[in-house]
């Protein structure tokens, strides 16, 4: 059985950058837990990516089907990813 809740989080700002984003769902996190994060802004005027990227969780940038980034993974040691919790 599963017990859900909505909570108030006040949301970022749309101009608001990943790093900020993931902190402010982080700081509104009231049940125990921990998980891996990738959170991307991508601005089309200005033509950039913007990245917030924890653990093993990540992205990938494909052009004309040719890899042209991958995000590192962020380990303590294998199968062992960095992570954020909260309640513990």
């Amino acid at each position: 059985m599963f017990i859900t809740r909505t909570l108030p989080c006040p949301p970022p700002s749309p101009l608001a950058l990943p790093q900020e984003a993931l902190d402010v769902a982080h700081r509104a996190t009231q049940f125990p837990g921990s998980s891996t994060a990738c959170v991307l802004r991508l601005d089309a005027a200005r033509g950039t990516l913007d990245a917030a990227n924890l653990g093993d969780s990540g992205f990938l940038i494909v052009r004309n089907g040719q890899l042209h980034f991958q995000s590192p993974a962020m380990q303590h040691f294998f199968d062992c990813p960095l992570q954020v919790c909260a309640g513990f």
